[in-house]
């Protein structure tokens, strides 16, 4: 349990570093009127959240599954259904390889919608959002599962 929760500490941090060091990367050549209106999406960084966002949406969907299986063995165990998302919900009721199915097809438009959103010049600046978004709330999901 706590070498998982290092390991995703390390990846989170490396992404930081990643997205840091880019941020910072000046340049002296001047930049031309066509190099200007092209736009150039960090795809190191991308790549990394896209991985984060896999590895803690299985991490989620897993724990889940635990959970309803234990919840189904043990009624009285949880106070509440152990799934809080609603939106997710009704998805837990799926065949487990449907369920997982569902949720990496989830995280797989989230990773798109980022990538579409660093190729727009309107929403390049914030394309980390939907993957971000996804990270903490799978990985918030993923610990309250593990505190139960």
């Amino acid at each position: 349990m706590r070498s998982l929760q290092r390991y995703l500490l390390l990846c989170l941090s490396a992404s930081v570093i990643l997205f840091s060091a880019e941020a910072q990367n000046l340049s002296v050549k001047p930049i031309k009127s066509e190099e200007a209106t092209k736009i150039h999406p960090t795809k190191r960084l991308w790549l990394a959240m896209s991985i984060a966002t896999y590895t803690v949406a299985s991490l989620d969907m897993h724990a889940t599954a635990a959970a309803l299986d234990k919840n189904k063995k043990l009624p009285g165990f949880y106070l509440r259904y152990p799934e809080g998302d609603p939106l997710a919900r009704p998805f837990t009721e799926l065949p487990r390889p449907a369920y997982y199915a569902c949720g990496f097809a989830v995280a797989t438009g989230v990773n798109w919608l980022g990538y579409k959103m660093s190729k727009s010049r309107r929403w390049r600046r914030v394309w980390w959002l939907p993957q971000a978004v996804s990270i903490s709330g799978n990985s918030y999901g993923y610990q309250s599962q593990r505190i139960n």
